[in-house]
């Protein structure tokens, strides 16, 4: 969905292409099929590496170019997320130590000093992490025609690539969508270089806030040496602007009110 919202807002592909976003889930601006005169204009398919799709999607517009892209996650930045059926608003976004501090009844106040502490004695490795999740991907990326692995490798410790376990951040949809124009107009110098510039910058895909931005934990940030990121760090949360502390505090506030109202 964030590649074909970036797509439609970078001016020198909206100014040649329509994009027509297909997906089975029907979210968004997304339809079930091309009509047929999208179909016939159809010059180029991309197609996410996904159970999603629309049943048949690989005979539509035969003919045309392909590139398929793995589904792309990275939870390095989250190393204790787990599935919360208490968790205000997004259920898949739980963390298990949270859990267990709102239920061990810990003070308000004392949440992000105990989350740090309990985050040390867990044992977790980012480092471990990191090189799993990127063998995953390396593994996911074979059937694929763009190739992820590498740019992750390079950037995911010098800027934040995902707002959570599998939604991309700016940077990380900006690579994709180049590359997939690099991919598909190889001889396209000028498309290339108008969309690389068009591409750069902090929020290349003018894309609006992301609604649920997880914070990256003071024991992650450590052991990754993330130097760009820290305990002041603003995170946007639903329209407010949240700390890490100030997102743990709410975090187990909300869940302690919700228990006690079951």
């Amino acid at each position: 969905m964030e590649i074909a919202a970036a797509a439609v807002r970078t001016a020198c592909l909206n100014e040649r292409f329509e994009f027509v976003h297909l997906n089975g889930s029907g979210y968004g601006d997304a339809i079930a099929l091309p009509t047929e005169d999208q179909a016939r204009r159809c010059v180029a398919h991309w197609r996410q590496d996904t159970d999603a799709s629309p049943p048949a999607v690989d005979s539509l517009c035969p003919g045309v170019p392909r590139l398929l892209f793995p589904t792309l996650a990275l939870g390095i930045y989250l190393p204790f997320q787990v599935y919360d059926a208490l968790r205000p608003r997004n259920t898949w976004l739980g963390d298990r130590l949270l859990m267990a501090l709102e239920e061990e009844g810990v003070a308000l106040e004392e949440i992000p000093d105990a989350y740090y502490n309990r985050s040390l004695d867990s044992g977790a490795n980012s480092w471990r992490l990191a090189a799993a999740q990127l063998e995953l991907l390396k593994h996911a990326e074979q059937a694929c025609d763009v190739k992820p692995s590498a740019f992750m490798v390079r950037r995911m410790y010098r800027e934040r690539l995902f707002w959570d376990f599998d939604h991309a951040a700016p940077p990380t949809i900006s690579w994709l969508l180049q590359d997939l124009i690099r991919l598909t107009w190889p001889d396209d110098a000028p498309l290339r270089a108008q969309a690389e510039a068009a591409l750069a910058g902090p929020d290349p895909c003018m894309l609006a806030p992301y609604p649920w931005q997880a914070p990256i934990g003071r024991m992650v940030r450590e052991q990754l040496e993330l130097d760009w990121v820290g305990p002041d760090t603003l995170y946007s949360w639903y329209g407010d602007s949240l700390t890490e502390g100030d997102y743990l505090i709410r975090y187990v506030a909300e869940r302690r009110a919700l228990r006690a109202a079951l």
